[in-house]
């Protein structure tokens, strides 16, 4: 006997209703996307207080340029006393439409806009698929973030 049929004998067609019903929730049902927007770029962490220690100058003083093969963009250096302050950052974007690919990634930090270069190192990114409003959900984005130190250089996340 199938699986229905025994359920139908002893539970009774109101309660066999009710689990079918719980059963299929959710089906034939379409998920809402939420409208959330993004770019696809690269974007890079650096802590200007740990750069501005190694180089003797105060942390306002620096600023970031971060290069993806030819296109480029720079910061200065975000300063806050808070502790818990979150590092620097700059952002590469990129045209949406990149695919998932590697790219060279190049980050420079120096005094000022001109000023002494403090750090100037390449590393390789993966651009991964970035989905802001979900799985099955436009757009599809690719993203990529590295993290510069002074004593530990410049390293892509996975």
């Amino acid at each position: 006997m199938n699986p229905i049929a025994v359920a139908r004998r002893l539970l009774g067609p109101v309660a066999l209703a009710g689990l079918l019903a719980v059963g299929c929730a959710g089906c034939g049902e379409t998920r809402a996307c939420t409208s959330m927007g993004g770019r696809s770029g690269v974007s890079a962490d650096w802590n200007a207080d740990a750069f501005a220690d190694a180089a003797g100058v105060e942390p306002k003083r620096l600023s970031a340029r971060l290069c993806v093969g030819e296109v480029c963009a720079s910061r200065p250096a975000r300063t806050t006393a808070a502790s818990d302050a979150p590092p620097s950052d700059v952002d590469v974007r990129l045209a949406d439409d990149i695919g998932e690919k590697r790219v060279q990634v190049r980050l420079t930090v120096r005094v000022g806009s001109g000023g002494d270069i403090l750090f100037d190192e390449r590393t390789n990114a993966t651009l991964r698929p970035f989905r802001p409003n979900g799985e099955g959900c436009s757009p599809t984005l690719y993203r990529a973030s590295v993290t510069a130190d002074p004593e530990q250089g410049l390293s892509a996340a996975p």
